[in-house]
């Protein structure tokens, strides 16, 4: 398929970060998991020594929209670190942070996830996608703190804003942050799945 035709175009391009970065989340979209890892993992031998805060944050949003592996996770963690260094006056500032909650989140340090998190959320409605990103992942961290009151409230937020967002793909089309648009609603599914349980049945 069109993941497949993607896969050859990349190998005649291993050193483009811009192909990956946008096909990981289509990869995840598509249910197409094996691909994906087979892309994260490139992307993590690839892009590992990074030294660039934005590329940075995007190896470790784009390899953690799904959960990873130990060994993994400590790489991403550093590649985390190496995108805060860039300081809070680098305009990607609130990303690089919830990249960092992210990496907390899928490592097991919940607490350390809702510290990273509510920082990029006090400055809301800069990015509206990353905005639900956070409020997700936020959910998920305080409900495996045992905090259901909270895991609610931003699980209920984070779906508001969503509500607000395009759906159809035709307003996706001229939305250049259509990529985060579908790693938010993959982190919906998940917390959903996570807080509220399985779908019921009618």
């Amino acid at each position: 398929g069109a993941a497949t035709n993607y896969f050859k175009s990349l190998a005649g391009r291993p050193d483009d970060f811009e192909a990956s970065h946008w096909l990981a989340p289509v990869l995840v979209q598509t249910g197409d998991v094996q691909s994906y890892e087979q892309l994260r993992r490139r992307m993590l031998a690839r892009f590992g020594e990074t030294t660039d805060p934005v590329i940075a944050e995007r190896v470790v949003t784009d390899c953690l929209i799904l959960p990873w592996s130990r060994p993994e996770l400590e790489r991403l963690g550093n590649i985390a670190d190496t995108a805060l260094s860039a300081g809070s006056n680098h305009w990607a500032w609130n990303s690089i942070q919830f990249a960092k909650g992210l990496a907390e989140y899928r490592s097991g340090r919940f607490a350390g996830a809702v510290d990273w998190l509510q920082a990029p959320l006090r400055e809301q409605g800069r990015d509206l996608a990353r905005d639900v990103e956070a409020y997700m992942v936020l959910a998920m961290a305080h409900h495996r703190l045992g905090f259901a009151g909270y895991a609610h409230d931003a699980l209920t937020t984070g779906l508001g804003i969503a509500a607000r967002l395009p759906s159809s793909g035709n307003d996706l089309k001229d939305w250049n942050a259509w990529n985060d648009w579908i790693i938010a609603q993959a982190l919906m599914c998940e917390a959903k799945a996570l807080i509220e349980g399985p779908p019921k049945l009618s």
